[in-house]
């Protein structure tokens, strides 16, 4: 056999073929390709042009193309090998195999060592020390060897499941999220992406403290990935509108792995906040590429596209989304905005019911919010919408929704009074008045703009 062995793993370069053991993995030709180059560098870091001019010489290629194919390597590997990381990403779009690289050669029946990985460098550029790294590298391999693979397997199965249940983005469900992040812990302590997960729920639930703590986790853990620098820009963002402390945590991640699209997904919701547009829209797309069936990064898109005018863009990704069971994922809070502003009052209004529909079987018969779904012929009208805002205002809506609803009834003066009780109350969703088209017509309003300063925007 001519190839290579690193890890678990063979790269049989005759047949074209990787083999985990003396099992085939399946495995798609252009990821063998990317593969191929990786292993045959030896622990050399190899540049994204390189690849790019190896794999694909005579195709121009996207840079999420290899993004994702590297992803998908990296996912792959890992979930054969739970928890081992196979393939690093280097600062500066740069990827090497983590792992030393054996070259076999059957017709001698040698095999040759390949030059192994360099030392990592941190990402502040200073040399890590010999001694620790070999320290740190031998601690691991006691560790990974006191745990049999099935366990590791399971640990990492655990972590996967939390992260689906986070993409529903339904925050009554986030105990059981945490729950399962906690089980793949108490089975595998070192398993970065179950730290990552709990790490990015903390975040969505303003628990900066944890965040920060199980951010620190994942650095320690894995250098290499930028879950912990996402996890710190979006608190810095969302919580303390502080968009320059923000911008050099997601300049960072923007070279380095993740292991979910929600680094991606936090900084094209930076991008577009901070008014960078069209790289907002870009980034946002290569979040739904690298896992395409996962519905909270294509809801965030379509969110993007909205704001970014492509309305019918927008509205086609919210309908994929909610078609895919996606109800939670905020796709009809986007919806809604996206029809009214094509012009669709009617659809607009449907939508929004169907939006609030979950709340409405805790209200009692007759209620306000009932009486708007049975008069199905005021949907969309002027009346609607104050009908809705007073319903909605009595039953203690957070203030941002108020103002929408007031923007939708071209009530512009209770709008802005909505969005000032916002800035008293830090509310989470203020920003998004900055670039949100329904806002539109306030721009230029002085009270409006001092609400904007106000954020930092």
């Amino acid at each position: 056999m001519q190839g290579y062995r690193f890890g678990l793993f063979s790269l049989d370069l005759e047949k074209q073929e990787l083999l985990a053991g003396d099992r085939p993995v399946s495995l798609a030709r252009k990821n063998f390709e990317v593969l191929r180059e990786l292993v045959q560098a030896g622990g050399r870091a190899v540049s994204r042009d390189e690849l790019v001019r190896a794999v694909w010489p005579d195709t121009t290629v996207e840079e999420a193309t290899l993004r994702q194919n590297i992803y998908t390597l990296r996912t792959l590997l890992r979930e054969i090998d739970a928890g081992r990381e196979y393939v690093e990403t280097v600062p500066r779009g740069v990827y090497r195999i983590a792992v030393r690289v054996e070259r076999l050669d059957s017709s001698n029946g040698s095999a040759a060592l390949a030059a192994a990985p360099k030392t990592r460098q941190n990402r502040w550029g200073l040399p890590a020390l010999l001694g620790v790294a070999a320290l740190s590298l031998a601690g691991w391999t006691v560790e990974r060897s006191r745990m049999p693979p099935a366990v590791q397997a399971q640990a990492s199965e655990l972590a996967r499941q939390g992260w689906v249940i986070l993409d529903e983005r339904n925050s009554p469900t986030f105990p059981a999220a945490m729950a399962l992040f906690d089980e793949a812990l108490r089975m595998n302590p070192r398993l970065a992406t179950a730290h990552a997960g709990k790490a990015a729920l903390y975040a969505l639930e303003s628990n900066e403290r944890a965040a920060e703590t199980e951010a620190a986790r994942v650095e320690e853990l894995d250098p290499s990935v930028a879950n912990p620098e996402a996890v710190r820009g979006f608190l810095r963002m969302m919580y303390h509108w502080d968009w320059t402390g923000a911008e050099p945590l997601f300049a960072r991640t923007r070279s380095m792995a993740c292991y979910e699209p929600l680094c991606r997904q936090w900084n094209s919701l930076y991008l577009a906040l901070t008014g960078q547009t069209e790289e907002s829209v870009r980034v946002a797309a290569e979040a739904v590429e690298l896992i395409p069936g996962r519905l909270a990064p294509r809801a965030q898109y379509a969110q993007i596209l909205y704001w970014s005018g492509q309305t019918d863009a927008a509205i086609r990704e919210c309908r994929m989304v909610l078609a895919a069971g996606g109800v939670w994922t905020h796709a009809r809070y986007h919806l809604w905005k996206a029809l009214l502003a094509k012009g669709d009052r009617r659809g607009a209004a449907e939508t929004i019911l169907l939006a609030l529909e979950p709340e409405g079987y805790r209200l009692p018969e007759g209620d306000d919010m009932t009486q708007l779904r049975e008069h199905s012929d005021a949907w969309g009208t002027t009346e609607f919408w104050k009908m809705l805002l007073a319903a909605r205002e009595s039953l203690g809506t957070s203030a941002y929704f108020l103002a929408e609803i007031a923007m939708a009834g071209g009530d512009p003066e209770v709008a802005v009074q909505q969005l000032e009780k916002c800035r008293q109350a830090r509310n989470f969703f203020l920003p998004f008045a900055k670039r949100d088209p329904l806002f539109a017509p306030l721009h230029g309003n002085p009270r409006y703009e001092a609400v904007m300063k106000a954020v930092g925007l």
